[in-house]
């Protein structure tokens, strides 16, 4: 994108500001006085550190932020969720912009204030890997102010010269930053689709905010004039602090008290006089790796545990936001990356030889940050044990990963990125166990390594792929007049009278000028019934929505020119439908409330029957939580709370009821249709409910399942599905009585009865078992000397598998050199001690080369175990006879 430069910032000497060019960088900046720098590290050394004085606070300077501009006439909004559910672009929140795109900045809805001023939780993970080590310029996770104008021709609130100024009055008058020390330094900015001039405010070294004049919209690489003009800021409340505070890191202003407690934990003192040397090294190099290479080994070992503990108090913090906003750790999604940061934070945690749970350090966080963010508060206890579970998971993976990583670099000189990436994405295998597995085989781990695997691990998950949604039709309704859709207006109507506008398919579907029948969209099924032509009865098969024009697919043609109908849905499938809906939002109120803030819906489908929800969660719940959950849900039914419809521009409803209303996803319209339950559930939904709770009747989950990690399912019926389903739990019951001829009254005692029994036999059979494998000794009559090695064979037709693998491993390990074969029809199993893999033998090898042989025969097996299965026992004992010439002939 090219821009004349001049023009755009010349806006600039009008508030006393002069242009100059920085004789390091070659960029053009504009101060009140001439100098020779931009004013921005590396160009500029850091001044303002001095150590000296009070801590300023994030809070404090965020206040002062939202105070200095409230006064000058913008309103206050609540920040967005760091998990960015109104994108379908983008999983998180990188800047307080993406609360208003692409809405608000393509002029679609009205902006929920204007000019506005927000303080919005941001989590960037791009430059992950340079958290803690550029000392605080980079975080993970941050706080970012934005006062806010969008700009009509007919509604101009205002443009550069003004929002500059505000920044100049902000940073000298409200915080007392001497003039001469700012400066402006010309820029041009790009990102979550539009783009624009911009300037940095720079101090001493230090940028602390973009002042963004976004003009386009950026698709490809089209710039397109936007119809609106916005005034985008971003002012960083972390850096102000550190800034303001003077402190050797930004670390020191961002988390008082918590640093100090990870460092007494850690029992790592803080050298002040180190970090001084640090940045006196940084300012004259102007480069950490030059500035780190001036100090003694020692030193140096020091900064490295101080720039991994900086990393852990940010991934924590980070973390904590993420899981409160709904992003569980998981493989795949927004998930995937919460993971990745938790994961990061308990590699630094290992580094440093840290002992205390990483969960103990959320405490900390959760205390400090939930004074300004109530939400985390509330989350804590999922947190926490979600915190744990993490932790849990990475040590386990510890201690099984290194043979995996052989598998993918092993003889290799130099171990490259893209194997690290597929360990981490295939296997969630750290990037620490790829590193100690190079250094033990002397595979050379490349000079900024961790910057590109990191940078490549973002790259790939950080935004939403893009999926073709399937063409359901291939019709061109465009030329038609949309379908007024009389389910909206009347849901409680069975009957209705329309035109046919348009056949297609020969005459098999068509679309009506209004109609009553739902089509299917958002989980709920579409409606089916009849229209009556003529007198002659066609049956509505399947309805869907084709750009707002609803089409019915009949189960036989219209051949009659006919345009007048009558039609008639099933109205007791639709009343059922619109049951379960209205109890899809009763019960996700039911489990936000019982489980925690972090559900999200992530899925639903209703039925007649036995409906489904699908949610954010990291475990089945217990049999409480399920009881509690179902109390909840009947409470609200019972209590017959109204159900609303709004029509609603977008912005009034997130300010209302906020993002929660997306809990079935995007909804990318100007105004959207909410359901709300009374003091209960809100969301943007286009599906048909009930008019009051307790048209539900009751609400009875029938089964919870985890099927995904971060997912679990809620099946679940109403009161229609709920006699059928008390049937058929009546008739399985019978079924089981019968089989234990028995009462249903007496069912659970004989059911009882006859596991201690079968317990009993278990114990039994185990004591058998160990008998058994005490006595295929080498000096059993059934021992067969095979040169090392000596081999039994036995005939076990009807005993379990279980139990036959028992005894192969009883028995092994009892005898190192004994070869067990174990037959059971036309099956062999393999199973042999210890001694035989040191002999050089490999069952899976051997199978293989004998089952060349022998017809009829299939099978595999590992080092020290396998299974043969044979179309006849000729062919089993013909098996069986070469595997004991193989093994005898290498012996």
């Amino acid at each position: 994108m090219s821009l004349n430069a001049q023009n755009s910032f010349d806006f600039l000497s009008e508030l006393g500001l002069q242009r100059f060019k920085c004789k390091i960088c070659g960029e053009y900046f504009w101060a009140t006085k001439r100098r020779d720098t931009c004013g921005e590290f590396p160009c500029s050394p850091y001044t303002f550190i001095d150590g000296e004085g009070r801590v300023f606070e994030v809070r404090y300077i965020r206040e002062k932020f939202k105070e200095f501009f409230n006064k000058r006439g913008h309103e206050m909004i609540e920040p967005y969720p760091t998990v960015a559910r109104w994108r379908t672009d983008l999983y998180l929140t990188i800047a307080s912009i993406i609360d208003f795109q692409p809405y608000v900045t393509d002029g679609i809805v009205e902006p929920p204030a204007n000019p506005l001023v927000v303080v919005q939780p941001c989590i960037r993970l791009e430059d992950i890997d340079k958290v803690g080590l550029t000392l605080g310029r980079h975080l993970s996770i941050f706080e970012m102010g934005g006062h806010h104008a969008f700009n009509r021709e007919e509604d101009w609130i205002y443009w550069k010269k003004e929002t500059v100024q505000f920044c100049h009055e902000f940073t000298t008058e409200c915080l007392g930053i001497p003039e001469e020390k700012v400066t402006y330094k010309e820029s041009f900015w790009e990102g979550g689709g539009n783009a624009g001039p911009s300037v940095e405010c720079l101090v001493d070294g230090l940028e602390l905010s973009t002042l963004v004049f976004m003009e386009f919209k950026v698709i490809g690489d089209e710039y397109i004039k936007m119809p609106i003009k916005v005034v985008d800021t971003g002012y960083g409340m972390e850096r102000f602090s550190w800034y303001m505070s003077g402190t050797p890191s930004a670390f020191e202003a961002i988390y008082p008290g918590i640093l100090d407690k990870l460092l007494e934990n850690l029992n790592i003192p803080y050298e002040g006089k180190i970090f001084n040397k640090l940045i006196l090294n940084l300012n004259s190099e102007r480069d950490l790796s030059r500035a780190l290479l001036k100090m003694n080994t020692d030193e140096r070992d020091y900064l490295t545990k101080i720039f991994s503990i900086f990393s852990i108090l940010d991934h924590t913090k980070c973390f904590a936001f993420m899981v409160c906003d709904g992003a569980l750790p998981s493989n795949s999604g927004v998930g995937y990356l919460s993971r990745l940061v938790i994961r990061r934070a308990l590699r630094h945690l290992r580094r440093v030889k840290g002992e205390i749970p990483i969960s103990e350090i959320m405490k900390w966080q959760i205390d400090y940050w939930s004074r300004d963010f109530e939400k985390l508060g509330k989350a804590r206890k999922a947190i926490l044990e979600i915190a744990g579970i993490e932790a849990h998971k990475y040590e386990t993976l510890l201690s099984k990963s290194l043979k995996i990583v052989g598998k993918y670099i092993g003889g290799k000189k130099t171990v490259d990125v893209q194997s690290a990436v597929t360990l981490y994405d295939s296997h969630g295998i750290p990037l620490e166990v790829v590193e100690e597995y190079a250094r033990k085989h002397g595979i050379t781990v490349p000079e900024g390594f961790e910057e590109q695997f990191y940078k490549e691990l973002v790259k790939r998950h950080e935004q939403i792929e893009e999926t073709k949604e399937e063409e359901t039709v291939s019709i061109d309704v465009k030329k038609y007049p949309e379908t007024y859709k009389l389910y909206y207006e009347k849901p409680y109507e069975k009957k209705f009278k329309a035109k046919i506008l348009a056949r297609f398919n020969d005459g098999k579907i068509i679309l009506l000028d209004r109609t009553l029948f739902y089509p299917e969209g958002g989980g709920q099924p579409y409606d089916k019934g009849r229209l009556l032509i003529n007198g002659e009865e066609y049956m509505v098969e399947k309805v869907i929505d084709v750009e707002n024009r609803v089409l019915h697919y009949l189960d036989k043609p219209i051949k009659a020119d006919v345009v007048n109908v009558v039609g008639e849905i099933d109205w007791d499938r639709r009343y059922a439908l619109m049951k379960a809906h209205t109890g899809t939002h009763i019960l996700l109120g039911a489990l936000i409330r019982v489980l925690g803030l972090h559900v999200w819906q992530a899925g639903a489908q209703k039925s007649t029957m036995i409906s489904r929800l699908d949610v954010t969660h990291f475990k089945v719940p217990t049999r409480e939580q399920i009881i509690a959950i179902e109390n909840k849900a009947n409470k609200i039914i019972k209590e017959g709370r109204k159900v609303r419809v709004h029509i609603m521009p977008r912005t009034l409803a997130e300010k209302k009821w906020g993002v929660k209303i997306y809990q079935g996803g995007v909804v990318p319209y100007k105004k959207l249709r909410i359901v709300e339950i009374e003091n209960w559930d809100s969301e943007a939904c286009g599906g048909l409910h009930c008019s009051s709770t307790s048209e539900v009747g009751a609400l009875k989950i029938t089964n919870v399942t985890k099927i995904q990690e971060g997912v679990i399912r809620f099946e679940f019926c109403t009161l229609d599905g709920l006699l059928q389903y008390s049937r058929d739990l009546e008739e399985k019951l019978h079924k089981i009585a019968s089989i234990l001829s028995t009462s249903r009254e007496d069912t659970v005692r004989k059911v009882v009865t006859l596991v201690n029994r079968a317990k009993s036999l278990d114990t039994a059979v185990d004591k058998l078992l160990n008998t058994v494998a005490k006595s295929l000794s080498p000096e059993s009559p059934l021992s067969q000397k095979l040169g090392d090695l000596y081999l039994v064979e036995l005939d076990l037709e009807g005993l379990e598998e279980y139990h036959i693998n028992k005894l192969g491993r009883l028995s092994t390990s009892m005898y190192k050199n004994l070869v067990l074969l174990v037959k059971t029809g036309n099956i062999v199993r393999i199973m042999t001690g210890k001694e035989f893999a040191k002999l050089g033998f490999n069952v899976g090898e051997i199978i293989r080369e004998i089952i060349s042989k022998v017809k009829e025969c299939r099978g595999g097996g590992s080092k020290t175990f396998g299974l043969v299965k044979c179309s006849s026992r000729k062919n089993v004992d013909e098996f069986i006879n070469r595997l004991k010439k193989l093994i005898s002939s290498r012996c």
